[in-house]
């Protein structure tokens, strides 16, 4: 899928939704919202590599289309830090139960003799 295309899907769907936003939209801008965006891209990376957001993408496309700039949410250093803490946080450990012997190729009855 190019940009054109997720671009254009997600305008339409956003026309769909917002009646308002419906009134702004023409497919036939959207060449030119394409190099709009790939512009702002290479503006907020600033020469060097690197991935940009969905959601930042989206919405300088919306704002093409309105002239209202869309600020994006910019996490906070406690948002950011929780966030690496919620994901190094261990796993818990499972509790061996009665049938993980099973697993082990043992069984209760391996035990017991015959009479």
């Amino acid at each position: 899928m190019t940009l054109k295309d997720a671009l254009e899907a997600y305008l339409k769907e956003e026309a769909e939704k917002d009646p308002a936003f419906a009134g702004k939209f023409r497919a036939e801008k959207l060449p030119g919202c394409v190099s709009y965006v790939t512009a702002r891209a290479r503006k907020h990376l600033q020469g060097r590599n690197g991935a940009i957001e969905g959601e930042l993408i989206m919405g300088w496309a919306e704002e093409y289309f309105t002239g209202q700039k869309k600020e994006p949410h910019v996490k906070t250093w406690a948002e950011a830090k929780a966030e690496i803490e919620a994901k190094r946080k261990p796993k818990p450990k499972p509790i061996p139960g009665p049938t993980d012997d099973i697993d082990n190729g043992q069984l209760l009855f391996d035990f017991m003799e015959e009479k």
